[in-house]
């Protein structure tokens, strides 16, 4: 989700209008709730569909719609406007598909799951699963990500995520309620390595979602261009001698998906120092991320700028 999905103001605007804040703030969080509520009486499949019809239709309209179609002229600059506008639609489309799934988190993670997830294994789970190994499992913002989590009771280990806390409280309330259902810990993106690294010493394995904006990270080259990106979790990675595996969900069809866990990438000593060497490990994942938009771009909801402003500019691409 978007950290404020209809509320979107400048900082100045709303500080000269703190009471119109308040009242939207407040009125998104009721509408959000609302269509949860609706959401999630018809389960997973129809809230999808009604999500979808919803979202989908007031999406495109939004200013965040902006960032959805920039950051596809920079991963995909081939496509001509009309291509990028339909996969604009398309992910709107699919990000309201997750939000009408929110409330059915916990039916999918649980007593559905054999029924609507496919696991592919090319990285040796069953020694996570013994509890032999640990790993940092990295994804991005693709299909339902919430669900990359919920998998795990499926796959059987034992996980703690990190997420980013909405900037509307009433609607992080909610959410953190459905996301209860995932049956993982949560770990605040502010203390993600503290919180990271002591998940891993109570004998949990870690998931990170990469492919957020991190304006103070170390550049990372994402589709040619570099953009500030998070090492803490190769790093962790490292110092622990734990697996970064990269980990992709895919939409199949409504709430069915495909969850793969790709071979882990390994630390390449020749590369310099931990840090280089997390460098690597990371553009590395990047690269998988790369391939998977490629093959599924409408599944790749990032509504933030991915990117250094001046990578837009030189695109002709206002940021």
């Amino acid at each position: 989700m978007a950290r404020t999905f209809i509320l979107h103001r400048g900082k100045k605007e709303r500080a000269r209008q703190p009471w119109l804040t308040d009242t939207l703030v407040g009125l998104e969080a009721s509408l959000l709730r609302a269509l949860w509520w609706c959401c999630g009486r018809l389960g997973p499949d129809r809230g999808g569909d009604l999500g979808a019809a919803v979202v989908g239709a007031i999406g495109p309209h939004l200013s965040k719609s902006t960032h959805l179609a920039r950051n596809l002229a920079v991963a995909l600059p081939d496509l001509d406007e009309a291509r990028r506008a339909g996969l604009v639609r398309a992910a709107w489309g699919e990000i309201g598909r997750v939000i009408g799934e929110i409330p059915s988190l916990g039916v999918l993670s649980g007593a559905e799951a054999a029924a609507r997830f496919e696991v592919i294994e090319h990285y040796d789970m069953d020694a996570v699963r013994r509890g032999e190994r640990r790993a940092v499992f990295v994804s991005g913002h693709f299909a339902n990500w919430e669900l990359a989590a919920g998998c795990s009771h499926h796959v059987g280990f034992p996980l703690a995520v990190v997420y980013s806390p909405q900037a509307n409280t009433g609607i992080d309330a909610a959410l953190q309620a459905h996301r209860e259902g995932l049956g993982v810990e949560m770990i605040q993106r502010q203390n993600a390595a503290r919180g990271m690294l002591r998940a891993i010493q109570r004998g949990l394995n870690v998931g990170v979602l990469l492919d957020q904006r991190y304006d103070e990270g170390e550049p990372v080259p994402f589709f040619g261009h570099p953009t500030p990106s998070g090492l803490a979790p190769a790093m962790l990675a490292l110092k622990l001698g734990i697996d970064y595996v990269p980990m992709r969900v895919e939409r199949l069809n409504k709430a069915r998906f495909r969850f793969t866990f790709h071979d882990a990438v390994e630390p390449d000593p020749g590369k310099g120092d931990a840090r280089a060497q997390a460098l690597d490990m990371t553009a590395r994942a990047y690269a998988h991320f790369e391939q998977w938009i490629r093959e599924r771009p409408e599944q790749w909801l990032c509504l933030k700028r991915r990117w250094p402003r001046k990578v837009y500019e030189q695109l002709g691409l206002r940021p």
